[in-house]
């Protein structure tokens, strides 16, 4: 008498196996598909999080130039008044 194990396979046997393995392989396919679309998503998420935080650090280098530049405007005039008696 022989047991399942040593029994000859048949074609429905490898079309049975056949259709199980394209069924695990779809899911994989799926689920990689389902990380990459999360870790997409994670690094846009980053992306423009550094956009805005570029965006208002720029903005805030802009309003210091501003008044670094009205600071030496006043110097510059204070110091013509020292060096350059009236007339």
């Amino acid at each position: 008498m022989a047991t399942n194990g040593d029994q000859p396979a048949t074609k429905q046997d490898l079309e049975l196996l056949r259709s199980e393995v394209n069924h695990g392989h779809d899911d994989l396919v799926e689920r990689i598909h389902d990380s990459e679309t999360r870790l997409l998503q994670a690094f846009y998420s980053y992306a423009d999080t550094n956009n805005k935080r570029l965006t208002q650090d720029g903005a805030v280098t802009a309003v210091l130039i501003s008044r670094v530049t009205i600071l030496e405007d006043r110097v510059l005039g204070l110091e013509k008044r020292l060096n350059m008696p009236p007339q």
